[in-house]
């Protein structure tokens, strides 16, 4: 049997090295960090907020719980075809480029379903596409922003980063639709 008490004790300095700092913070001290709560907690919460009111505006349009699956289906039918290619889409191009890309036409598709509803001329077919349009900006983007997070926090910061960026997705399921709840007749 082999005893540790011969073995000499490391130093501080080697502990630092081999452990690490203790630093729970460290993601978000890097300015570029994607998984900041300030700079995700507001689209995701925007992105929840717009498929509750997308919801309520279908069910009045149609007053149908069959269309109002429809629609949700339509965002969810290009997510399994295009996620089998948008990893290796984020693998080959840069992310940071991708994800503007990305988040952009998730802008521009919120603008125009805002525009066809504000001028009353919304129908369930307008819906039906641009939440399909949702549906593969979104798939194109998740592969992205996850392998982003190790490319701007780097490998020892990691387990910050994807703890943190949970607690934002998880607080954007919260706050989105209670927003959109207070904003919904």
């Amino acid at each position: 049997m082999i005893s540790d008490e011969s073995a000499p004790a490391p130093s501080r300095s080697r502990l630092i090295r081999l452990l690490g700092e203790a630093r729970p913070s460290a993601p978000c001290a890097i300015e570029t960090s994607d998984c900041s709560g300030r700079g995700r907690s507001s689209p995701k919460s925007a992105h929840r907020l717009q498929l509750m009111a997308q919801s309520w505006l279908v069910y009045r349009l149609t007053d149908s719980a069959l269309m109002l699956g429809l629609v949700s289906f339509a965002a969810l039918l290009p997510v399994v075809p295009v996620s089998l290619l948008s990893g290796v889409i984020s693998d080959r191009f840069p992310r940071r480029p991708l994800i503007i890309l990305t988040e952009s036409v998730l802008m521009l598709q919120a603008l125009a379903m805002a525009a066809l509803t504000l001028s009353g001329v919304i129908q369930v077919w307008h819906v039906m596409l641009l939440s399909f349009v949702y549906g593969v900006a979104a798939a194109l983007e998740q592969p992205a922003r996850l392998a982003f997070v190790v490319d701007t926090v780097g490998k020892e910061n990691l387990t910050s980063a994807v703890g943190l960026n949970a607690a934002v997705y998880s607080t954007a399921r919260i706050v989105g639709p209670s927003l959109a709840g207070l904003l919904v007749e």
